[in-house]
């Protein structure tokens, strides 16, 4: 196998005699499993594909698996909840083609329980009313809702770190809040729903912000404003949690200077999110 770096100097050029390969095309999905994506190549025939690799807040690529012709490449090792840059180069013995265009995939696991019930579901319909921002879309570098839910944690299941940043959580309040009143209805009885959720965001300081304390406040505002902006306009249509209403609990804070040391320069707010019919 070729050495990573030699392969790199060839990527974006194509060799100069006739007959090099054509540019081959690139799909990529989630396998769900949290380790796995894969990937389907279309190009010539008798060349061996081979697939590379990034994170997409990283520079560098790492060669992945291979094939011979068009397929399936199944590619392991990746981290679960992080997003993925992919390309793939066609070689035939002598020359190598252009890289495809890039494909995207966030890797995420898709097992396990689903929130069905009165306590559960409204903590998980809020996850999903904060994927559906636009806005939370572009800040977290999602492609979609689904991806960008997959950067939208839950407290009791989930552990971000720094690594992670921008991202929201979502969790019951404590003490809970989660209301079912009984309303009579002539012979018939039915259940009003309501409650308040927690919403917390955070988000590494731009390093153009980094020494104003203002700007560095104003830039993380502005975003949080314009996600819940999204969620308000969104709210209560189709299957989106019917959010009445939202209040500032803690925060806007910054990183304390020790937690700067370990954990990075950061910003961070906690969100009070009603709901109810």
């Amino acid at each position: 196998m070729r050495p990573v770096a030699a392969i790199l100097r060839t990527l974006g050029h194509v060799a100069a005699a006739a007959g090099a390969p054509s540019t081959p095309t690139l799909s990529v999905v989630n396998d769900g499993d949290g380790d796995a994506v894969t990937a389907t190549v279309a190009g010539d025939d008798g060349v061996t594909n081979r697939l590379f690799y990034r994170k997409t807040s990283a520079s560098a690529w790492t060669e992945g698996e291979s094939r011979s012709g068009d397929g399936e490449i199944a590619q392991a090792g990746l981290d679960d909840g992080s997003r993925y840059e992919f390309i793939v180069q066609s070689e035939d013995g002598e020359y190598y083609s252009r890289p495809s265009a890039p494909a995207f995939a966030t890797v995420a696991s898709t097992s396990g329980v689903s929130a069905s019930a009165a306590i559960s579901l409204p903590l998980e319909n809020l996850r999903t009313l904060v994927a559906a921002s636009a806005n939370f879309q572009a800040w977290v570098g999602a492609g979609d809702a689904s991806e960008a839910k997959e950067h939208v944690y839950r407290v009791a299941a989930d552990s971000p770190f720094s690594s992670k940043r921008p991202f929201a959580l979502v969790r019951n309040a404590d003490p809970g809040e989660v209301e079912h009143a009984s309303e009579a209805g002539g012979a018939a009885q039915y259940f009003v729903e309501s409650g308040a959720l927690e919403l917390y965001f955070e988000d590494a300081v731009a390093e153009a912000n980094q020494d104003s304390h203002a700007d560095a406040e104003l830039a993380f505002l502005n975003t949080v404003g314009a996600i819940m902006g999204d969620m308000e306009a969104l709210a209560g249509s189709g299957t989106y949690l019917t959010m009445t209403g939202w209040q500032i609990l803690a925060g806007p804070t910054r990183s304390h200077p020790d937690e700067t040391e370990s954990g990075g320069d950061f910003y961070q707010v906690l969100l009070k999110v009603t709901w109810g019919v």
